[in-house]
């Protein structure tokens, strides 16, 4: 599902709209949205870890959260960090383009638009080989006023560890892309058996015919997300 602010008149009015939305939907989406009409509510305060920034302070329990966008209509991968019943795990959903290939199912309307989800309990060494990772890969100081585009390859990772709030993001092609150290982590612990997707190229989709307008079509990004100081702060 491709969604377009583009009808907003003026920066101004885009910037309240998506304030609105994350102020509305920052408590409800500690997990990735399971539909399409949830996710256009839900996915920038998700994407922007508005939860994990509110609940950011010294005493709370340490978060690590992790999106993976590889062309917003094709691969979208997140992973979370959390505790549950005592246990680290690690909590993963993969959404791409709708499954039509069964059909619609009439009690599941929107089943073909759900993301595939996982889990997998993590002992106290690979929690702390991520969190290594993170810093390793340069989490702080964040990259102010990069640009995060739908039709584009990149990384998102946002924490939050002894109070302190940080997020921060890296986009292909580039050097820092190249030398992130969780996305090779992510990938041997993710209990979803199916490879990341490499980039191929700006707005560049795999052959498939759900896929082949978009490929055609000019190469227009649904929408950008900026990296602020503390967090995303806009969009187009």
């Amino acid at each position: 599902m491709r969604r377009r602010w583009r009808g907003a008149r003026s920066m101004g009015v885009r910037a309240l709209v998506l304030a609105m939305v994350m102020t509305a939907a920052g408590c409800r989406y500690a997990s990735p949205p399971d539909d399409p009409v949830s996710t256009a509510l839900g996915w920038f305060a998700y994407v922007g870890a508005v939860d994990i920034r509110r609940a950011c302070a010294p005493g709370a329990p340490d978060r690590l959260r992790f999106v993976y966008n590889g062309l917003y209509d094709v691969e979208v991968r997140t992973y979370d960090v959390v505790a549950r019943g005592g246990r680290m795990m690690l909590e993963t959903t993969l959404r791409g383009g709708a499954d039509l290939a069964g059909g619609i199912v009439v009690t599941d309307p929107l089943a073909p638009w759900r993301p595939e989800r996982g889990a997998t309990a993590l002992s106290g060494a690979e929690v702390a080989a991520l969190r290594a990772a993170v810093e390793g890969s340069g989490i702080a100081p964040p990259a102010v006023g990069l640009r995060l585009a739908s039709n584009a390859y990149w990384w998102l990772a946002a924490s939050c560890r002894d109070g302190d709030f940080r997020l921060n993001a890296w986009t292909w092609p580039s050097s820092r892309f190249d030398a992130l150290a969780f996305p090779p982590i992510l990938a041997k612990l993710d209990p979803i058996d199916r490879l990341i997707g490499a980039p191929r190229g700006e707005n560049e989709r795999p052959d498939s015919p759900y896929h082949r307008f978009e490929r055609d079509a000019p190469g227009a990004a649904s929408f950008t997300l900026d990296v602020g100081r503390n967090g995303l702060v806009g969009y187009q």
